[in-house]
């Protein structure tokens, strides 16, 4: 007479479908996308002091200070930047200007510091500060 065999077991680590795979990747997706959108787009803090170096050579002290809430005031010697702004669209965007002729005025994060991209059409100061570039105090020193 022989032996009776029994099957081998085999150890089963769980049971995945297509279905369960493709559910957990998407709230690890949603879950990552979440945390991602809620960091500072523009690099490192805004917060401090600053330099403002406007294109006719000229150079004034600045300070950004947070607001919370994505909101930053920016107070400057060159009067004219001086307001609350906010994040739109990848730039810092003035929405409380302190001179209402300055509605329009954006700044971009461009590798380590920010960079005047838009203003008021027509010039009302009658200058331009298109490229005026706020570095870091750290930095400008």
């Amino acid at each position: 007479m022989e032996p009776e065999t029994t099957p081998e077991k085999r150890f089963r680590w769980g049971r995945f479908s297509l279905r369960s795979l493709l559910i957990l990747t998407l709230v690890v997706a949603a879950y990552l996308g979440g945390r991602v959108s809620q960091r500072n787009r523009f690099g490192p803090d805004l917060a401090g002091a600053w330099t403002a170096n406007l294109p006719a050579g000229f150079e004034q002290p600045t300070t950004l200070t947070s607001l919370g809430e994505g909101r930053w005031l920016i107070r400057s010697r060159a009067n004219n930047f001086n307001g609350v702004y906010k994040f739109r669209d990848g730039q810092l965007v003035v929405v409380e200007p302190e001179d209402k002729r300055m509605m329009g005025l954006a700044w971009k994060w461009l590798d380590d510091h920010l960079v005047l991209v838009g203003e008021p059409p027509g010039h009302p100061t009658g200058a331009t500060y298109l490229g005026t570039e706020l570095i870091p105090e750290a930095e400008s020193e």
